[in-house]
This record gives C-alpha cells, structure tokens and sequence, in this order.
C-alpha cells in the first residue's frame, strides 16, 4: 500500500498515544494476513501447486514483519496475538485445500482437518524452535523448502505434485 502521510499525531484524537496506534495496527495487522490464506488457496484460477508456493511466501512475509519488533517492548505482545490469529484462522482454508488434493486424486489423507492442524502447526513450530536457537527467522525461507518433505509424508502425496507447471 502506498504511504498515507502525515504523522502519528493525527490518529490521537482517535487513539490517544501511540502505543494504541500500534496495538490497533498489531490487532489488524493478523486479520488481513488470515484473511490472504483463503483467498490465495481457495482460488481455483490459479494453478494449485502455484497457490502452495504463494501461501509460503505471504506467511514468510508474516514472519519477516514480527522480526521487525522482535526484542522491543511489543514483542511478547505481538507473538501471542500472531500465533493466535495466524495458526487457528490459517486451519480451514488448508483444510479445504487438502480436501481439494483428495478430490484431484492428488492427496491420500483420513482426514483433512487433522492434516491441516499437523501441517500449521508443524511448520509454525519448526520456525519457532530454530528462532529461539538461532535469535532470528533468518532460517525460515530454508524451513519452507524444506517443508515440503513434512507436508508429502502427513499428505500420501508426491512432491512433483507441489511442482506441477499447470493444473
């Protein structure tokens, strides 16, 4: 989005101090994220391995933006309010996503929901543990690569599925 201008002072009729502006923007800031995994998933115009690889990298975007506060006051703050948001609102559109894989025949799971939670929450948790070990996401993109292998295994799926060219 373009930058609107102006300065913090303008929102305190609205906010009061700054600290409100920035939790408003840290509440919103989850929402509109949540809100992009449907919308890249569930788009049945785009290629599905092409929506597999635009997932990842809008929730790379998400990590790379927590970085940004990561050891400043807000940073406990903004953790909580993104792991919350992020992992429960991400659950159901991965979930119609896989079922989708299973209806192509691209798929082989029991249950999707299950799957979804197990891949989420996998991930997250990958990116979380090498984030206290190393004290950054810098390893995040290769923990994406690398995804792949996990998400195969909880899928019954072929990786060539997720490198497909076109549907």
């Amino acid at each position: 989005h373009p930058p609107a201008g102006g300065s913090l002072v303008m929102f305190y009729p609205h906010f009061h101090a700054k600290g409100w502006v920035f939790a408003a923007a840290m509440d919103a800031y989850p929402d509109r994220f949540v809100r992009g995994i449907p919308d890249i998933l569930l788009d049945k115009t785009a290629p599905f391995a092409d929506r597999y690889r635009k997932v990842f990298a809008h929730w790379l975007g998400l990590i790379q933006g927590r970085d940004k506060v990561r050891g400043t006051e807000h940073d406990a703050y903004v953790f909580r309010v993104l792991s919350e948001k992020m992992l429960s609102g991400a659950v159901e559109p991965v979930t119609q996503y896989i079922e989708e894989g299973v209806g192509l025949g691209l798929f082989c799971t029991e249950d999707s929901r299950q799957a979804a939670i197990v891949i989420v929450y996998g991930i997250y948790g990958m990116i979380f543990e090498e984030q206290k070990r190393l004290g950054s996401n810098e390893r995040a993109p290769a923990i994406f690569s690398n995804a792949l292998h996990f998400i195969c295994q909880v899928l019954g799926a072929d990786a060539a599925v997720f490198h497909a060219e076109a549907d």
